[in-house]
């Protein structure tokens, strides 16, 4: 059986986009299910992104904050390594924002069962899964305290 290894990120590492950019990366939303057969294989790290598209951070800021990070570490992590980039998820548990008109949230089991979700689904006809992840707040961690810290997803 293959390996795939899934490292979780709420805000994914990054690269500045000046210029003419090469990356040693792919993001799969711009491959064909043909392409991405091809490329997932057992020495494939997944990346997938995690930045709120609706949550506030103050009358300053957009509550698109966290998306834009997200988007902007999503390209360093495509200039610097040799990794899939799965599309950014946007929404996930963040209660303590709601009171905060455009803010949005998902129930905790919602949001482990989205990650869940996603990882069975890169499992499911490419390799065994690893799922791993780093949390930079508390509230997004709550999801995944559901979950053993290292939960394997069998493949076929």
């Amino acid at each position: 059986m293959k390996n795939l290894v899934l490292v979780m990120f709420v805000l994914t590492f990054a690269l500045t986009v000046t210029g003419q950019t090469r990356t040693k990366g792919v993001l799969l939303e711009d491959l064909t299910w043909v392409e991405a057969e091809k490329i997932l294989n057992s020495d494939t790290v997944v990346v997938i992104p995690l930045g709120a598209a609706a949550k506030e951070h103050g009358p300053h800021l957009k509550l698109k904050n966290d998306w834009l990070i997200a988007e902007y570490l999503k390209k360093q992590v495509l200039a610097q390594s040799n990794v899939v980039v799965a599309p950014t998820i946007n929404y996930h548990f963040y209660p303590a924002f709601v009171e905060y008109p455009g803010s949005t949230t998902l129930r905790l089991e919602t949001a482990r069962d989205l990650i869940v979700d996603i990882c069975k689904s890169f499992a499911a006809g490419h390799a065994d899964l690893l799922f791993s992840w780093s949390e930079l707040g508390l509230a997004p961690a709550a999801p995944f305290s559901l979950l053993n810290p290292l939960t394997a997803f069998p493949g076929p």
